[in-house]
């Protein structure tokens, strides 16, 4: 069915309970929906759903089963033996800041010296960069350091060929889709390299830095490494850094990933470490039922705000930081770098939806524009766009570059259904260079190609739009007064956390009928309304839906499509039905 909104929907039918769902649904003492949103997914077997329902770490798969990691372990091993100094080297997004944080705390741990980098966004770029990498070694103190990427690497043969021209050993650990040639590191650990038996490959590069401190400490351990002095170290800590990371890089929250982030939650809501824990005091997150969108929209932005506008190390010291007063200091200075950096996103998505007269009804197959702001907010807005427009979106600035001097530089956001990786890669002839995911990228191009990859690129994606669009699933028809109860609630926490491939559930209630109507936002963007109740009305949220205002306030009745979310202000959370489409 088509909505108002132009969005195509499967609806459910009126739901009832099969005798199936209500006998597991007693197993697991949930309401047989529950039982029915999983079945939505693909789970349906007692054992598959218990899985979900509660992960555990014995379900990991186990560090020795990615390639790389002996060599990788022995390389640690030899370093600490020799006393030769570690330096972990970064990226400046949230999933390299928490990956960089993950080594940087774990080697503290075992009462190592070690030192970190994390590139700056402007004049270092992503990965490996050589200039700074010189300065690097230059100020290190040992002979033969050992170097550690996070979350980067794969790509950077020239710069790891350097450092082991310079007596440096080499670990590179990266997620990224790997290059046609070998990297020349002593040692790759990566899920998606030729020959590794690892089966997850979704795994963020956060999720690699804990599963590398899982297994050196598992290669220490059979050499009786610890000792009175050097005891053993808990990683479990380190969950919240990995839940944070493995959130925001937007990677499947399925396998590892699920049970990695479910761990963190725990370390989150029960004893999360002083940096953390002043940064989810900042973002007004007080309650013991932390959620994915919290991370998503709350902590990940500050984190990343730092590299968007200034260094991205200085999210890394908030992270590492003991000192609770410190640690306050430091948030409310993140906190701040984000309102800077929401103000920016909102001018540049402004100036550029007007500059290139885009709508929701342009039969286009993607959108590619140049833009003159910071790149550190493209992404965002590349996102924010696509959104607006459902189709893939490419901005590119101009920015300097240490190597290629003046070239443009951009972010790349996809929609659900094209790997915008792989058409990047299909149009590297016009490109200096491109990385990343299916869902996200970046790009480097010189000025003289940007016509030509404009075109390449939309060639590229016209046969894939041209496909009839597949309708999104409605999980189940249900009241909001059920959805909204504490025990449904309750037991829709156990589903968390959502994200790509695990979705939040939607729902229908039909036929309802809307009081208070009213914008929200400096803009209007949004709405606030209530659903009329048989005792009370409910109250109603509808991000970016205020340019609907005039057609809902002259609906008598409508039905709703909706999902739900916690509503946080002044240590109160309250949980809200969330509009995502009506018809």
């Amino acid at each position: 069915m088509k909505s108002l909104t132009e969005r195509y929907w499967r609806l459910p039918l009126p739901y009832i309970a099969s005798a199936d769902e209500k006998t597991l649904a007693g197993k697991f003492g949930v309401e047989p929906e529950i039982i029915k949103i999983l079945n939505n997914r693909g789970l349906s077997e007692k054992k598959e759903i218990e899985k979900f329902l509660y992960p555990t770490l014995y379900d990991l798969e186990n560090p020795s089963e990615l390639l790389g990691m002996a060599e990788a372990c022995a390389l640690v091993y030899q370093a600490l033996i020799e006393e030769q100094e570690i330096i972990i080297w970064g990226d400046y997004d949230v999933d390299g800041v928490t990956a960089t944080c993950v080594l940087v705390s774990f080697f503290q741990s075992l009462q190592i010296k070690v030192r970190w980098f994390i590139p700056n966004r402007f004049t270092d770029g992503y990965g490996l960069e050589l200039q700074s990498l010189k300065v690097l070694l230059e100020e290190c103190s040992s002979s033969n350091p050992l170097l550690i990427t996070v979350d980067c690497g794969i790509s950077n043969d020239e710069e790891v060929a350097f450092a082991r021209s310079r007596g440096c050993r080499v670990i590179v650990t990266d997620h990224h889709e790997p290059g046609e040639g070998n990297c020349s590191a002593d040692a790759v650990i990566n899920p998606k390299q030729r020959g590794c038996q690892f089966k997850d490959k979704n795994i963020a590069g956060v999720g690699l830095a804990f599963y590398l401190a899982m297994g050196i400490r598992a290669f220490l351990e059979k050499k009786m490494f610890f000792n009175r002095v050097v005891i053993k170290p808990n990683l479990k800590q380190l969950l919240e850094l990995v839940a944070i990371g493995t959130i925001a890089d937007m990677v499947s929250l399925t396998n590892c990933n699920r049970i990695l982030v479910k761990a963190g939650f725990e370390v989150l809501n029960i004893s999360p470490s002083p940096g953390v824990a002043a940064l989810l005091e900042e973002c007004d997150i007080r309650s013991a039922n932390i959620t994915a969108e919290d991370i998503a929209f709350q902590v990940a932005p500050k984190i990343n705000a730092a590299g968007r506008l200034e260094e991205a190390g200085f999210a890394a010291h908030l992270l590492l930081e003991n000192d609770p007063a410190i640690a306050k200091k430091l948030a409310r200075k993140l906190s701040n770098l984000n309102k800077k950096r929401k103000e920016l996103c909102e001018e540049c998505l402004e100036t550029t939806l007007t500059n290139i007269e885009y709508s929701l009804n342009s039969n286009d197959h993607c959108c590619i524009a140049k833009v003159d702001y910071s790149i550190g907010i493209l992404g965002i807005v590349a996102s924010q766009i696509g959104e607006k427009t459902g189709v893939p979106v490419i901005l590119v600035t101009s920015a300097n570059d240490k190597k290629l001097g003046r070239v443009l530089k951009g972010s790349c956001r996809s929609i659900p259904g094209i790997n915008i990786h792989q058409a990047l890669k299909n149009c590297k002839d016009f490109l200096i260079k491109y990385g990343g995911h299916p869902m996200a990228a970046g790009v480097t191009l010189h000025e003289e190609m940007f016509d030509d990859f404009r075109n390449a690129f939309s060639a590229q994606l016209s046969e894939l739009s041209s496909m009839p669009a597949e309708p999104r699933e409605v999980d189940l028809e249900m009241e909001m007064e059920k959805v909204l109860s504490a025990k449904i609630i309750q037991q829709m926490q156990m589903l968390e956390p959502f994200g790509v491939d695990n979705e939040k559930p939607i729902f229908i209630d039909r036929n309802i009928i809307l009081q208070d109507i009213n914008k929200l936002g400096r803009n209007g963007d949004h709405l606030s309304f209530r659903k009329r109740g048989r005792f009370k009305s409910l109250k109603c949220v509808a991000f970016r839906f205020g340019e609907y205002e005039n057609i809902i306030k002259n609906s008598p009745e409508f039905n709703m499509i909706y999902t739900i979310s916690i509503s946080r202000y002044k240590k109160a959370a309250k949980w809200q039905a969330q509009l995502v489409d009506f018809l």
